[in-house]
């Protein structure tokens, strides 16, 4: 992993800054042969760039509905947490959560409206998520989520918050109501 910071000098592009590994902290200066239009912010449009494509290929694993491809997005570490369900830690309970998600769904897709790159390695990207849980009405909502990966690429964190929530829980309430009067009526 690098730590530092890119500057400017009569236009040229400069990173100062050190190779961490463990243990040991390499410094370093770096001369970056850019042509003369290319300032501090192109830099950061490349990374920015980069973070984007990043999403981008991670948005389309999410649009499969695959929970074992969306799993491979994931460090064995991995914490997860897409409300109302409870957050989770560890790859297998990552997958298991998509796979119990998509199962609950007739449908559930993204629409990207923004991405905004925090960082090297953190995002907040922003969708508009439709879908259809069995049994319920078709929904739209607001999303952002916060993802952080890690240096491998892997998602090490993902949390995601919903402008409205109440389409899961007055959902959910119905399927329990439907569930109890179903075991009441059975004995």
């Amino acid at each position: 992993m690098y730590l530092g910071f890119c500057f400017t000098i009569d236009q040229e592009c400069y990173f100062v800054g050190y190779k961490l590994t463990e243990g040991n902290r390499h410094g370093f200066l770096l001369k970056i042969i850019l042509p003369r239009f290319f300032t501090i912010h192109n830099v950061f449009a490349i990374v920015n760039r980069l973070m984007k494509q990043r999403i981008l290929a991670f948005m389309d694993a999410m649009q499969s509905n695959d929970a074992a491809r969306i799993s491979d997005w994931f460090s064995d570490d991995a914490v997860l947490w897409i409300p109302p369900a409870q957050p989770v830690c560890g790859i297998s309970r990552v997958r298991a959560l998509f796979r119990a998600m998509f199962n609950r769904y007739e449908f559930l897709k993204w629409t990207i409206i923004d991405i905004l790159p925090v960082g090297d390695n953190r995002c907040i990207h922003i969708c508009e998520s439709y879908g259809k849980i069995k049994g319920c009405e078709e929904y739209r909502n607001r999303v952002i989520t916060d993802i952080t990966f890690n240096e491998e690429g892997k998602i090490s964190s993902l949390s995601d918050y919903f402008k409205d929530t109440s389409v899961f829980s007055g959902c959910m309430a119905s399927h329990q109501a439907a569930e109890s009067l179903s075991e009441a009526m059975s004995k």
